[in-house]
């Protein structure tokens, strides 16, 4: 593969997060030509360098980077994504499903958070997507400092803390069903 030809990313929807640091956003599929083109002296040569694998980047400059595993060299993209799913969920059966307490909310992951509106008896749940960050849920965090600086006094708004107690991971979307025969 020369350098010229990018390799196609999967979207975050097709591969199941790290099984050894949980991230999925730190995700991608490299070459093996490109692994060893990052300058370890060390290493051995690779028997096929137009194979492919999904690594969890640990040099995200962008954010929060994952752990640095990697799956198995495969031929292709495809094999490589699903080389890595298959590891991925042999590795955690027991992902917590469905809402959890917000005190076991993973970092650096938009996930749905959820809470009870005491002042609202008719409909009280409420949800949000957000996402923790040093302990600080920087969704709410945003809306509560813009409050703060376009508010008249007296104003009603976001108190200083998330109100959340319950999160859940975002599902993926399902594919679109196929259409029998032409329209």
């Amino acid at each position: 593969m020369s350098d010229t030809t990018p390799i196609p990313q999967a979207s975050e929807r097709e591969l199941l997060p790290c099984p050894f640091c949980g991230m999925v956003r730190s995700l991608k599929v490299v070459s093996a030509e490109e692994l060893a083109n990052e300058g370890d002296d060390d290493q051995d040569p690779w028997e096929h360098s137009d194979s492919y694998a999904v690594v969890c980047d640990a040099s995200r400059p962008d954010g929060p980077g994952g752990c640095g595993a990697q799956g198995g060299f495969k031929l292709t993209v495809t094999e490589a994504i699903e080389n890595w799913n298959t590891r991925a969920a042999l590795s955690h059966p027991s992902t917590p499903q469905g809402w959890q307490p917000i005190s076991t909310a993973p970092e650096a992951e938009l996930v749905v958070v959820g809470w009870l509106d005491s002042e609202d008896t008719e409909h009280p749940e409420r949800h949000d997507f957000d996402w923790l960050e040093e302990g600080l849920w920087q969704k709410h965090s945003a809306d509560h400092e813009h409050f703060l600086m376009v508010a008249p006094p007296g104003s009603r708004g976001p108190s200083e803390n998330a109100p959340y107690t319950h999160w859940q991971r975002i599902g993926a979307i399902p594919a679109p069903p196929e259409q029998g025969g032409k329209g």
